[in-house]
């Protein structure tokens, strides 16, 4: 992973048949990764732990967390903190049992959406947000220009 040698994803999966997802699209999710911490300016390493849980994990997650007892397709909870020039964004928990409805709903595929809730996940980790509509724009700008120039998805 030369280009990548500074960027370390901590991949964790619970759902036995989508652990193929991770190493299927890990080129992509580490460009992804390269392109959001640009952002940082930092040069430490970046690491991040990508997690792909159960519904009811991402639920009982959500309620302690957030306060909302619903489940939900990602969550992001920041670390951003730097030790031995090892910068922790922070972990990312994607619901691995939403991924195809998801993406069937929109007229895509699964791969596609794991990528894009990772990305999600990171631009949280990095302070972006879509509490009020301003916010929401940056961020949606944001995912598209990423999706656009990593070749992910065209829309």
């Amino acid at each position: 992973m030369g280009q990548f040698s500074n960027l370390e994803i901590n991949f964790y999966c619970k759902i036995p048949n989508k652990k193929y997802l991770f190493k299927k699209n890990q080129k992509k999710l580490y460009q992804l990764l390269k392109e959001v911490t640009k952002e940082l300016n930092l040069k430490d390493k970046f690491v991040v732990s990508l997690n792909l849980l159960e519904s009811e994990e991402i639920k009982d997650l959500n309620k302690k967390y957030r306060n909302l007892n619903k489940t939900t397709d990602v969550l992001s909870f920041p670390q951003n903190e730097s030790f031995d020039n090892i910068y922790d964004l922070g972990d990312i928990f994607i619901n691995g049992e939403l991924l195809l409805e998801q993406a069937k709903s929109i007229n895509s595929d699964q791969d596609t959406e794991f990528c894009f809730l990772f990305m999600h996940g990171l631009l949280h980790l990095i302070g972006y947000d879509h509490l009020n509509i301003e916010d929401e724009k940056k961020m949606i700008n944001r995912q598209k220009e990423l999706f656009k120039k990593l070749k992910i998805r065209n829309d």
